[in-house]
């Protein structure tokens, strides 16, 4: 039995929510930084047809690859650790539902790369009073701790905030700001691990503006 390892390019959000899963639930785990131009090819071939990261290679030595099945699998196999997903079958599909709910302002975080600020910024006053809604005055969208809406939401909000058109009315929000700084303040989200180091969303910016997909986004630029 090995260890369980991480293969990840820490700029994407898609990453992040595998990092902030295994520290939530206090895992052990290696960390291996993914280089588009160096790695690409054997990634392709030996771990993940689709040659994109995040990828857990378990402690059998099973490649799972795709950041929700990451968190499924997390779940399932390390039951004595927090849980990540509701043990109740409806409260872990109200999750699912809250999830949906909340891509309207996730999801600006892609059109700002892609579209610029000014299209992202658009209507962002009608969609913001849901985040207070869902969030119905706990410290975290899961309730008393953090849950999986927690941890599929906190990647783009935590990079929104750095992005113009974008960044004041999310840190200007009551509800997001309290529940980001709460995210913050977890064990399981700290700078680089879960929550982009300043300096990265520049990064990010120039890789979209070059036409880089997220996977050829280069760790040696960081």
């Amino acid at each position: 039995m090995g260890k369980l390892k991480l293969i990840t390019n820490p700029v994407s959000p898609f990453n992040s929510r595998a990092i902030i899963a295994l520290e939530f639930k206090q895992l052990p785990y290696d960390v291996e930084y993914y280089d588009h131009d160096k790695d690409q090819a054997r990634i392709k071939s030996e771990l993940n047809p689709l040659g994109k990261v995040p990828i857990l290679v378990t402690e059998e030595g099973v490649a799972i690859y795709e950041s929700l099945a990451i968190l499924e699998y997390l779940d399932s196999q390390y039951p004595d650790s927090p849980r990540i997903f509701p043990s109740d079958p409806l409260a872990r599909a109200q999750a699912q539902m809250k999830i949906a709910r909340l891509e309207p302002l996730t999801g600006r975080m892609v059109t700002a790369f892609t579209k610029g600020p000014e299209e992202a910024s658009k209507g962002i006053d009608q969609d913001l009073p849901v985040f207070a809604e869902l969030l119905n005055g706990k410290t975290f969208l899961g309730g008393d701790d953090l849950n999986i809406i927690d941890i599929i939401a906190f990647p783009s909000f935590d990079r929104m905030r750095k992005m113009p058109g974008l960044t004041e009315p999310v840190t200007q929000n009551d509800a997001i700001e309290q529940w980001y700084q709460a995210m913050c303040n977890h064990h399981a989200i700290t700078p680089g691990k879960g929550r982009l180091q300043d300096g990265w969303i520049e990064i990010v910016g120039k890789n979209f503006a070059s036409g880089k997909p997220v996977m050829a986004w280069p760790v040696r630029d960081l």
